[in-house]
């Protein structure tokens, strides 16, 4: 099954906040064999989960700070962790780290000009690093 093809069958509930989303990446990722990957479609899919990460964070951080939906918060931190980390695994070393800043400049811009967009549909993350 393909990435796409996971995603669309994904567990995409609103009170979960794509709660799905992180077992579908991770379930892809380490699949046996491994999924056939280049690394530029890594350093692509590296760019939409960090972007994922950076829109979403905020709603976590919310719910880490209530009692009762603290776990949620907190298991949606540690699996986007996993997956990037799983991500950085398939990039050669070397391109990662000429390349990670660049993703991470280029999410941060994307994110600051798509906010006003996303901000009537999702709580954004609050820490903005653009103004």
């Amino acid at each position: 099954m393909a990435l796409s093809e996971a995603l669309r069958e994904g567990d995409w509930n609103r009170e979960g906040r794509f709660e799905g989303a992180w077992e579908i990446f991770s379930e892809f990722l380490s699949r046996a064999p491994p999924p056939v990957l280049s690394e530029k479609a890594a350093m692509q899919l590296l760019f939409d989960v960090s972007l994922f990460v950076r829109t979403f964070e905020g709603s976590w951080e919310l719910a880490q700070l209530d009692e009762s939906r603290a776990d949620i918060g907190k298991e949606q931190a540690r699996a986007a962790r996993t997956v990037i980390e799983a991500l950085k695994k398939k990039i050669d070393p070397i391109d990662l780290a000429v390349v990670e800043s660049h993703i991470s400049s280029n999410v941060d811009r994307f994110y600051s000009r798509t906010s006003v967009i996303l901000g009537a549909l999702f709580l954004l993350n609050a820490k903005s690093s653009e103004s």
